[in-house]
């Protein structure tokens, strides 16, 4: 395919970029911009004066020639020729040629100046942080904010953003120093303030937490955290050493649920709901607790530690030792001093709320595990203590018998002074050579769940059945009185 010229028709080549004829551009490229396009005319009208020029030189010089071969004549002046239009039109394309290439080297340095501000400014690395820490790239956040920091250390929205990172990052003791800059910076600040000891809370910095929590107390930066700080668990008993057991109690200010942990666990609801005082014993002891309130909102937690210093008691003595008993026997316990001692004939094992020993007990029929613990003034708690009584004699009436002969000789109601009972035999005693069934009475049960005996008893003789009123005596033996 020949290329020729669109303005004079002369043929071009395909490496020709103008026309050698007249200098019209050739148009090759397929995408048009109106700069480039520009560029090129003025280009190739440079071209064209260049070529013009040089006609011109050309023929001034062979005027020259002929001149000098022909006689010399005085030359008259030469009016000054005035350009014609295609000059005037020429210099100034190239005049705005040159201005548009500077205004555009101009414009490239300029905007790359201020790319190169903005990429840099403080704004920039802020919110390249922020979308990082949205998408979970702490590493890329924590760049970015160095970078931000160094621009303007004083934001106190950086530093926040930064302690968080940190803490992404496992950089506990980094978060902490920097939220302490930052309030030392501004000591009103409620969000680095909060921030501050939930990290404490969060990261078991137990001393740090209660230190600064007293510090805080009766500020007006304590005011404005408002129920995170004011409404937090209020303990009794301060932490400390004690000689003696204590019991600590919780308060909260709006009465809210508190929830507390004595494992050294941080409290949320899921962890023992407070509902009366807590009895500390022997040893050392840490109590977490945290109110929520009704919005679900948990407060700030307190944190007390409470040494109790006590010597663990003497275990309580019981006599007669475990066997097989074919005679009832009077079971007695030896109390520690300063002690008080509790049972139970299950086999559980005897708290505060279990029977408390104050006589000889008399032993129960059939086999038994008798359980004791013994407990001093201090609440400290001895070694539990069994014995295993199994006791078989000669009887002929059962229990049952015995029970319902009782009932018939009483008339038929079992009703006294303290009101409605019932019988419940479970013992037998031995009183000169005879057997005798021991039948209490039984009025209830009390708060803990444990049987109200009535102080006179029934007794039943297992082998003639006879029946007697029977007290025990200031001695510890028995009175009997038949019926």
């Amino acid at each position: 395919m020949i290329m020729v010229c669109t303005k004079c028709g002369a043929e071009l080549k395909d490496t020709d970029l103008f026309c050698l004829n007249c200098g019209e551009e050739v148009r090759i490229v397929p995408d048009y911009s109106p700069v480039e396009e520009l560029v090129i005319q003025n280009l190739a009208e440079a071209q064209q004066n260049e070529i013009t020029f040089e006609n011109a030189k050309e023929a001034i010089s062979e005027k020259v020639i002929i001149n000098k071969n022909t006689k010399k004549a005085k030359p008259k002046p030469k009016d000054k020729k005035p350009k014609t239009p295609n000059e005037k039109c020429n210099h100034k394309s190239n005049h705005s040629l040159s201005l548009m290439i500077a205004a555009f080297v101009i414009l490239v340095i300029v905007v790359a100046v201020l790319w190169n501000l903005h990429k840099h400014s403080f704004e920039y690395q802020y919110n390249q942080a922020i979308k990082n820490v949205d998408s979970d790239n702490y590493a890329a956040a924590y760049d970015y904010l160095s970078d931000a920091l160094k621009t303007d250390d004083s934001n106190i929205n950086a530093r926040l953003l930064m302690a968080s990172v940190y803490l992404e990052l496992g950089k506990t003791e980094e978060a902490i120093s920097l939220l302490k800059e930052t309030l030392k910076m501004d000591q009103t600040n409620e969000e680095a303030a909060k921030q501050l000891l939930e990290v404490y809370s969060e990261y078991n910095y137990t001393d740090e937490l209660t230190e600064y929590s007293l510090q805080l107390k009766g500020t007006h930066l304590a005011e404005a955290l408002g129920d995170f700080y004011e409404n937090r668990p209020v303990f009794s008993i301060d932490g400390g050493i004690y000689d003696k057991y204590i019991s600590v109690e919780l308060t909260s200010k709006e009465n809210s649920d508190i929830y507390y942990t004595v494992d050294g666990s941080k409290p949320n609801n899921s962890a023992i709901k407070y509902s009366g005082q807590i009895r500390l014993r022997g040893g050392t002891t840490q109590i977490r607790a945290v109110a929520i309130n009704e919005s679900g909102d948990l407060s700030l937690e307190t944190i007390q530690e409470y040494t109790v210093n006590s010597t663990v008691p003497d275990n309580p003595v019981i006599k007669p030792a475990s066997g097989v008993y074919s005679t009832p026997i009077s079971i007695n316990i030896i109390v520690p001093d300063k002690c008080k001692v509790y049972y139970t004939w299950d086999g559980t094992e005897p708290t505060e709320k279990s029977n408390l020993y104050s006589k000889p007990l008399d032993m129960p029929i059939g086999q038994h595990t008798l359980s004791v613990v013994a407990i001093d003034e201090n609440g400290i708690t001895s070694n539990t203590i069994q014995s295993n009584y199994d006791l078989e004699f000669e009887t002929h009436f059962t229990v049952d018998q015995a029970y319902e002969i009782i009932i018939q000789r009483l008339g038929g109601e079992l009703v006294d002074d303290k009101g409605a009972f019932d019988l419940e035999c479970s013992s037998a005693i031995e009183i000169g050579g005879y057997n005798l069934y021991v039948f209490d009475k039984v009025y209830g049960t009390d708060d803990n769940g444990n049987k109200i005996y009535g102080t006179e008893k029934f007794t039943f003789d297992v082998l003639t059945a006879e029946t007697f009123y029977t007290i025990r005596n200031a001695a510890g033996g028995y009175d009997l009185t038949p019926f």
